[in-house]
């Protein structure tokens, strides 16, 4: 292994802790998060796991550490904001074994720079304007950041703390979901809605208060369980307090004008901040930016092209720490992700030993890839596993769940096999060539859409020939696959197409509700046999459920 080589290490000690190795020279080799393998939802642990994973596969000498910003720091930012925190014994422990591992000598990102390091240098944009927004965490007194890139250099125009992200949160959490999970639930449910004059009025006096409810009712606590587990802490009883201000008000209303009020301000905070949008690109971050429909929002407002990354949440921390040394420190130009699977993966041997040990009926098949097509065409569900892992929160054909897009029943009964509420249909991969026969104002926007993490309105022949796929707004979240970053997806789709004329299937993450994607073989027989599904890929095996 290089001198030179890269351990990130992300471990808010909240949620979504993760690693990544990266080369001196930015080449990506690996990243995962702790709850992959640990199969605790949004795991906030030291990343353990992770790391013992990674010293399998890759000699763990000669490696600098680089996470983010130690807690004493972050301290004293906060108090320059004359606010006061407390730094968690728990935290100190980290920081000794970070020093440890590093040799005395990490290196430290703060969380905003992480973030915006992930967005900028995997745009492929020489210059862009980055926008980072997210609920906020204990390195910085702000959420909000605004960066100008030119040339390989980030440099910082503003810093600001807006509670927009916080509002969707409390909002998540006031119709019952579970915040920090489920906001994805608030945005499909928003299709359903019309906006509602008290709910608006309520959302605007909230923004505009420094101590609004949203920071009051819902906040990340450092409350570890039992088992040493990071839980988050809800107000219920402030919850059930301000429920009387929505009496009356659909919770389909309130999710349309909580994304609607959340649209309206943030591409108005862009509108003030970005000069020349028209001339400009824009790279985003954070995780107010998973939400797929503002993306579309803010590409609508006539940027030349939009790119968000594709762990823009807080899974991203560690890549995007790495990024910011290798920007500042070896001046590391953007570049373009070929594809995101950075996680683990498995020989057919290993699959092969573990199936017959499990004794379930399986067969070796050459061309499995034609073999999925085949059987999606007979209307089988098939999970896959083949390849290295995904990184973030996107399946994207290596451990996805795959069907036929013409059933639009599907959203229901595959919902429930699966134990997920949801308000949205499942999302399409869809061939590239056929992106714009499918979809309107792909322009500036297809490289992102490799990861899902746009919506566009779909076009007549969209919805007549895949309805499953298309909400009832009349857009999709889909993923453009094209042979040269997916040759393995691609392939499937282009042989369903020559048999069905249909570029689109069905694309959902290989879990169930609750679960993280699956990571190794043997996860992913348990989700199956859970799930009840008709057949698993998993690489070059084809597993028939018996049942």
């Amino acid at each position: 292994m290089s001198r030179d080589m890269i351990l990130s290490i992300a471990s808010p000690g909240d949620h979504d802790s993760n690693i990544a190795l990266v080369s001196h020279k930015g080449e990506i080799l690996f990243c995962i998060n702790e709850e992959r393998l640990s199969r605790v939802k949004k795991d906030g642990r030291f990343p353990q796991l992770s790391l013992e994973f990674k010293d399998k596969l890759f000699d763990n000498r000669q490696q600098r550490v680089f996470m983010l910003l130690p807690l004493e720091e972050c301290r004293k930012r906060f108090l320059k904001a004359g606010i006061e925190l407390q730094i968690n014994e728990e935290y100190r422990r980290r920081m000794d074994f970070y020093k440890e591992i590093a040799n005395g000598d990490p290196y430290f990102v703060s969380h905003h720079e992480a973030h915006a390091a992930s967005a900028y240098y995997t745009s492929g944009f020489e210059e862009a304007y980055v926008v980072t927004m997210d609920c906020g965490n204990y390195c910085e007194p702000w959420n909000t950041t605004i960066y100008h890139g030119k040339n390989g250099m980030l440099v910082p125009l503003k810093k600001d703390t807006i509670c927009m992200p916080k509002l969707y949160f409390f909002t998540t959490a006031l119709i019952g979901f579970t915040p920090d999970e489920d906001e994805g639930k608030i945005t499909g449910l928003a299709a359903y809605g019309a906006l509602d004059r008290n709910a608006l009025a309520f959302f605007e006096e909230e923004f505009n208060r420094k101590d609004n409810i949203a920071y009051e009712i819902s906040a990340w606590k450092n409350r570890v369980s039992k088992e040493k587990i990071p839980t988050l802490r809800i107000n219920t009883e402030l919850i059930e307090k301000y429920k009387y201000l929505f009496r009356g008000i659909s919770p389909q209303d309130i999710a349309y004008t909580i994304q609607h009020f959340t649209e309206e301000r943030v591409t108005n905070y862009i509108n003030q901040n970005v000069p020349n949008v028209s001339e400009s690109n824009i790279a985003l971050a954070g995780g107010l930016f998973a939400n797929i429909k503002l993306n579309q929002k803010i590409k609508n407002m006539g940027f030349k092209k939009i790119f968000i990354h594709p762990a823009m949440g807080d899974d991203g921390l560690s890549l995007g720490a790495a990024l910011w040394y290798l920007g500042n420190e070896r001046k590391i130009r953007p570049f373009r992700l070929r594809n995101v699977f950075f996680g683990p993966s498995f020989s057919n041997n290993e699959i092969e030993n573990i199936l017959e040990k499990r004794g379930l009926p399986f067969e070796y098949v050459e061309n499995i890839n034609e073999r999925i097509a085949e059987l999606l065409v007979k209307g089988h569900v098939v999970a896959r596993f083949t390849g290295r892992m995904e990184y973030g929160p996107r399946a994207l054909g290596n451990r996805s769940i795959l069907y036929q897009s013409t059933d639009p029943s599907v959203n229901d009964w595959l919902n429930k096999k699966l134990n997920r509420t949801e308000f949205m249909p499942f999302a399409p991969a869809t061939l590239q060539e056929y992106a714009e026969k499918c979809y309107k104002n792909c322009g500036g926007s297809e490289y992102t859409a490799q990861f899902m993490t746009i919506a566009f309105e779909c076009r007549e022949y969209m919805k007549k020939i895949s309805p499953a796929a298309v909400h009832v707004d009349n857009t999709a979240r889909p993923q453009l696959v094209n042979k040269k970053s997916n040759p393995d997806l691609h392939e499937i789709l282009s042989h369903y197409f020559r048999l069905t004329g249909n570029p689109s299937i069905i694309n959902t993450s290989f879990n169930l509700h609750g679960e993280p994607i699956v990571c190794t073989p043997e996860h992913a027989l348990m989700s199956f046999n859970k799930i009840g599904l008709d057949y698993l890929a998993i690489e070059n095996y084809l597993v028939t459920n018996d049942k």
